[in-house]
C-alpha cells in the first residue's frame, strides 16, 4: 500500500539496557512500601542480587512465570502466576499492584518525552516519590476527614 516492506513492530526480547529499554523491578510491600529500580540486564544472577538487597530471606515473593524469577525459590518463599494460561489471582498470589503501577509509570515517564535511558532510574525514583507523596496526602486527608464529627 505504501510502496515499501512495513516496520518491524517492537523487540522479540524482554528489556536489553544495550539494545533497547532499560529493564525496571518494582518490590511491593502488601500494604505498605514501593521500591522501583532499574538493572542492566535480567538474567538470573541481576534478579537474585537486587532482590537479596531488598527482601529479608524466607519471606513471601509473588512474581510472574518469567524464567529467571526461578531462582528465587532457593531462598525465599516463591510463588508464581502463569499469565500465559490466563492466570491473574490464585488465592492471595497476585501481581496485579506492580502491574498497576507500571501501567501508570509508563505514561508518566513519557510526559518527560525523550527520556535518556542512563537517567531513567532517576525518573523511576521520582515517580516513587510522586506516588509516596499522593499516598501520604490520601491519608492525612482521610485522617481530617474521619475525625470531623457528622453534620
Amino acid at each position: 500500500m505504501l510502496g515499501r516492506v512495513p516496520r518491524s513492530r517492537g523487540l522479540k526480547r524482554r528489556g536489553r539496557y544495550e539494545v533497547d529499554k532499560v529493564p525496571v523491578f518494582a518490590f511491593v510491600e502488601r500494604g505498605g512500601a514501593r521500591l522501583f529500580t532499574t538493572a542492566k540486564d535480567v538474567t538470573e544472577s541481576t534478579i537474585l542480587a537486587l532482590v537479596e538487597q531488598r527482601i529479608e530471606p524466607g519471606s513471601k515473593a509473588y512474581t510472574d512465570e518469567y524464567p529467571p524469577y526461578k531462582t528465587l525459590n532457593t531462598i525465599y518463599n516463591h510463588e508464581s502466576v502463569d499469565h500465559s494460561i490466563g492466570e491473574y489471582v490464585r488465592g492471595g498470589v497476585h501481581i496485579n499492584t506492580c502491574e498497576a503501577d507500571f501501567s501508570i509509570l509508563r505514561p508518566f515517564t513519557a510526559l518527560h518525552r525523550g527520556v535518556a535511558k542512563y537517567n531513567i532510574q532517576l525518573y523511576t525514583k521520582f515517580y516513587q516519590l510522586h506516588r509516596h507523596s499522593a499516598t501520604q496526602r490520601a491519608y492525612k486527608h482521610y485522617n481530617k476527614q474521619s475525625k470531623q464529627p457528622y453534620s
